[in-house]
């Protein structure tokens, strides 16, 4: 309803291999994920006014990665990140915000096993960051915001330093069930498979950009 519509870059493809036979809370048929190299293929979406959640986000994400690292979902400022979800150097999940500043606040958690899929996310309330894995919460950190934004794509897959187009950064594997929402939902809200921590909660969600 956004109009934020994913572009692929280089050899980005569906691929048949998921992690669910139907999408957890829509019920419908989950027929294929998006495959990456991790040398340079990704997605993006152009930058938008509503690409920019300013009180309250969530990304998520479910991956099969063949390697840890790179981004998963990725929003430059400046130097650092308006918002990233992906990996550090030794492998461990990361979740990043920057404010106008320009300077990052960075949750890590745990280092992420490959070969098996696994669902990822971040959620900051406009006080608090949290950083989940499968549905566990991982790390949180306060962070008063707001979030610093620039002109800059949504990346899935990989990161950029300044041009409109991924050039770093890049994941290797299968990325499934990308959401950004403009709200910090709980875990019983996220499209997870199997059992959830929390109550189902409503699905009219603010849902700024999916990647079915």
């Amino acid at each position: 309803g956004y109009g934020n519509h994913l572009q692929l870059v280089n050899e980005a493809q569906l691929s048949s291999e998921t992690p669910w036979a139907i999408v957890p809370r829509y019920d419908f048929a989950n027929a294929s994920s998006l495959e990456l190299d991790g040398t340079n293929d990704a997605v993006y979406a152009p930058d938008s006014p509503s690409l920019r959640p300013t009180t309250a986000i969530t990304i998520e994400a479910t991956i099969l990665a063949d390697a840890a690292s790179g981004r998963v979902i990725s929003k430059r400022l400046g130097a650092g990140a308006s918002y990233a979800l992906g990996f550090s150097g030794s492998g461990a999940l990361t979740f990043t915000l920057s404010g106008a500043d320009d300077v990052e606040h960075t949750i890590t958690g745990p280092v992420v096993t490959t070969g098996s899929w696994r669902h990822v996310a971040g959620t900051w309330d406009g006080d608090d960051m949290r950083l989940y894995l499968d549905g566990a919460l991982v790390g949180s950190l306060a962070f008063a915001g707001p979030i610093g934004y620039a002109p800059h794509p949504v990346v899935v897959g990989a990161g950029e330093a300044g041009s409109e187009l991924p050039e770093c950064c890049y994941f290797d594997g299968n990325i499934e069930e990308v959401r950004i929402l403009g709200d910090a939902v709980p875990p019983g809200a996220f499209l997870i498979g199997g059992a959830t921590t929390d109550a189902p909660v409503a699905l009219d969600l603010p849902t700024i950009l999916q990647l079915a």
